[in-house]
């Protein structure tokens, strides 16, 4: 078979060609282009599926066990998931960590340009995870294809039927990846079911750096407090609530301190679509004492002429209760 032919003529070159065309070598010519000196990671382009996509930011990582594919990508290339596989046990990476793996897939992988270009169907690793990258090529892949990798000129190699394939990293996508990949990343997710600010074991809020003492401003009414740092001097704690005392005036302790505000400095209104039907809303009931704390606290905001008693026989709002920080 001529494709037999071909194998064996890689595998021992005639005499009449140069041994030059089937072994692999970097020189200073592969450095046009280059800024060096440099470290930046080799980042290539390939092309990867069929229909084959051109993808980029793909890493050659020569510590890396598995071929990767992030999810993100596939999802881009508009892969079916009835190729996906299953996949065995998560990957652990330098630091023990695991990765969740969500699944594999095999797919076609083109390097090179034509002639000098090779196609070798490779396994993926399909991962959800955040990276600048759109898929990591490991040792397998580089084993397949027998590539030998340059960090310094920033190329790939690899043997063809037709000579030495090349592949060029691109050096600007490399280091604008490696900055991104650098950003730091919150090392705890909190999840959304396990967050609950009623639940006092667990710190949610930032908490001062002293604790806090409560400083009763009026003999006539000692719950009229403020609260102030316990890590003051003395004399100058002396001194801030003799002041606090003196101007105690400009706290609004009960809503009867606040005078109504003029109508040009701010309303509230409700901004509906005047065309739409309103609707009644179902009545909710609250326990006793919930609801003898909404009653106290209507009447307050009356008798301090905050609200107005009017009637909505076609509308009506729910009361919603929300806790204080104060336990209020």
């Amino acid at each position: 078979m001529p494709s037999q032919v071909l194998i064996e003529a890689i595998k021992e070159p005639t005499p009449n060609k140069s041994r030059a065309e089937h072994s692999i070598a970097f020189d200073d010519s592969n450095l046009e282009g280059i800024n060096t000196p440099h470290q930046d990671p080799l980042v290539i382009s390939a092309g990867i599926g069929d229909p084959c996509y051109k993808v980029k930011r793909i890493l050659i990582d020569n510590e890396s066990s598995v071929d990767v594919l992030f999810y993100s990508i596939f999802l881009n290339m508009g892969l079916a998931r009835e190729k996906l596989q299953p996949a065995a046990g998560p990957l652990y990476g330098f630091d023990n960590r695991p990765v969740r793996v969500e699944c594999m897939i095999s797919l076609p992988v083109v390097l090179g340009e034509f002639p000098r270009q090779a196609t070798h169907s490779i396994q993926f690793i399909v991962m959800k995870s955040e990276s600048a990258y759109n898929a990591i090529f490991g040792r397998p892949l580089q084993s397949i294809f027998r590539i030998v990798a340059s960090i310094s000129h920033f190329r790939l190699k690899f043997l063809t039927p037709s000579g030495t394939g090349v592949v060029r990293g691109d050096q600007q996508e490399a280091q604008s990846c490696d900055l991104r990949q650098a950003q730091p990343r919150p090392s705890i997710t909190l999840s959304i079911e396990d967050f609950d600010l009623r639940n006092k074991d667990i710190p949610q809020k930032a908490s001062p750096v002293e604790d806090l003492v409560c400083i009763s401003l009026s003999d006539e009414h000692p719950s009229r407090t403020i609260q102030i740092g316990s890590l003051l001097l003395e004399e100058e704690k002396t001194k801030y609530v003799e002041f606090l005392r003196r101007n105690q005036d400009i706290f609004f302790w009960s809503p009867a301190d606040m005078p109504r505000i003029s109508h040009e400095v701010i309303v509230h209104s409700l901004n509906a679509n005047p065309t739409c039907k309103s609707v009644i809303q179902k009545k909710r009931s609250f326990a006793p004492e919930r609801q003898q704390a909404i009653e106290k606290e209507v009447d307050r905001l009356l008798e301090a002429g905050f609200i107005l008693e009017v009637h909505y026989p076609t509308w009506l709002a729910n009361v919603v209760m929300v806790k204080k920080t104060n336990g209020a």
